[in-house]
């Protein structure tokens, strides 16, 4: 995931991008995982993208596919 400022991926200090790990879907499957959001004292009311990169893995532990989507974050 990345984000950019003043939003950031920890509470203390300003982190653009950062890694979770989700886990394992059956096939035709979904899974979900929440991730936080911080902000800085310098936010403005605005919209801001966020950034998300998928990797999905074969059943050898490659990377078979990566799908990235952007989406934008309203902040009132």
């Amino acid at each position: 995931m990345t984000v950019k400022p003043p939003l950031s991926l920890a509470h203390d200090k300003e982190l653009n991008t950062g890694k979770t790990k989700v886990g394992i879907v059956k096939p035709n499957g979904t899974l979900n995982k929440k991730i936080r959001l911080y902000t800085m004292p310098n936010n403005l009311p605005d919209d801001y993208i966020v950034a998300v990169t998928s990797y999905i893995y074969d059943e050898d532990g490659a990377i078979a596919e990566r799908e990235e989507k952007k989406d934008t974050l309203p902040c009132k």
